[in-house]
């Protein structure tokens, strides 16, 4: 009998311990996942002369594949002193963030069509940014390795060259509040702007 109310109490105490392990593991998930979707949309604009194409490719951390070409868009425009700048805004599309973790990467070509010696300035400035959503800009390297780039610096691309670049979305987990742990926060939005322009003759 004595050893029967052993292996009871043993198997009680095992059952507890799994129990712990299942709310434990339950409570990790809860706080590393999430229920968001942003949308988000990019402005490209320039107000001089300017000879150059544009690709957007976009990558979800989440996916092993990327949507490749979802925004080409070759420039090909004169644009008279004075006259008023141009602006064409283009929708990235919705992206769902099932983990704190998830990111969303955009990444950009820009090449310099001129024929002649004469470079083509990017300049990336944010826009709208959603909290907890956050923004940076980053160069990927062949090796991977990622080089934080500035906002609001004009990229100077030479004749003939392209430059490649990324614009990544994620979520900055400091700013989700209790709320938005337990309900999700599915309406969230962010944006950005390539103003592109013709540059001073280029030095390479």
């Amino acid at each position: 009998m004595t050893s029967t109310k052993k292996k009871l109490r043993i198997f009680a105490t095992l059952v507890a311990m799994v129990l712990v392990l299942i709310m434990m593991s339950m409570g990790i998930y809860a706080a590393k996942s999430i229920d968001a979707t942003a949308s988000g949309t990019v402005s490209l604009s320039g107000s001089q002369d300017v000879l150059a194409s544009v690709s957007i490719d976009k990558k979800i951390s989440s996916e092993s594949l990327a949507q490749s070409g979802i925004i080409t868009r070759n420039y090909d425009r004169s644009f008279q002193e004075g006259e008023a700048q141009y602006s064409e805004t283009y929708a990235l599309g919705n992206v769902q963030f099932i983990k704190v973790s998830d990111f969303v990467d955009y990444d950009i070509t820009v090449t310099n069509n001129f024929g002649t010696n004469t470079d083509v300035k990017v300049t990336v400035n944010t826009g709208t940014i959603n909290s907890p959503l956050k923004m940076e800009m980053l160069y990927k390297g062949d090796d991977n390795s990622e080089t934080p780039l500035e906002f609001a610096n004009a990229m100077a691309i030479a004749q003939g060259q392209s430059y490649k670049f990324t614009v990544r979305i994620s979520i900055d987990a400091s700013k989700i509040t209790a709320t938005e742990k337990q309900n999700g926060f599915k309406e969230v939005a962010f944006d950005f702007e390539m103003l592109i322009e013709s540059g001073a003759t280029a030095n390479a």
